[in-house]
């Protein structure tokens, strides 16, 4: 089954933005500002929503930002860890990873400590998601898998 796309709920639609864009190589493809009452039913959320879906998109990958600005649970964004239930991280393949990170901890991100050197960084996106960049040929050299 071919994947679609990736979404996510962000507490600041501007600073998730120039991190993706700015830090991480993805462009904005269009954004959507969905009628409150169908969609709050869909989410199983109370109404109103003002609720703005941005799409981004980076070689093949789409990333869906969704923004409410009647507010967010921001809560548990940043206390996420790799033992949490439910999603842990996106990986994504780059060229170089420490320049990269660089640039992701340019743009609003949070270049965390003890990368496995040549291998792997982690960074977090300014809601606290963990972005593993690894090296592009990761999957192929380390995994003997093809895309």
């Amino acid at each position: 089954m071919p994947k679609h796309h990736t979404g996510m709920c962000v507490t600041d639609l501007a600073a998730s933005t120039r991190f993706y864009v700015e830090g991480l190589g993805f462009r904005v493809v269009t954004d959507l500002h969905p009628p409150d009452e169908p969609v709050a039913a869909f989410f199983g959320l109370d109404a109103p929503l003002d609720l703005t879906v941005r799409f981004l998109e980076r070689d093949d990958f789409v990333l869906e930002l969704f923004w409410f600005a009647s507010g967010t649970d921001a809560s548990s964004a940043s206390s996420r860890t790799m033992r949490s239930p439910g999603l842990t991280h996106l990986t994504l393949t780059v060229d170089d990873i420490a320049a990269a990170a660089l640039h992701a901890a340019k743009a609003g991100g949070t270049v965390m400590p003890h990368p496995i050197p040549g291998s792997a960084i982690l960074v977090r996106d300014p809601d606290g998601l963990q972005i593993e960049l690894l090296p592009t040929g990761f999957h192929q050299r380390e995994l003997g898998l093809t895309d």
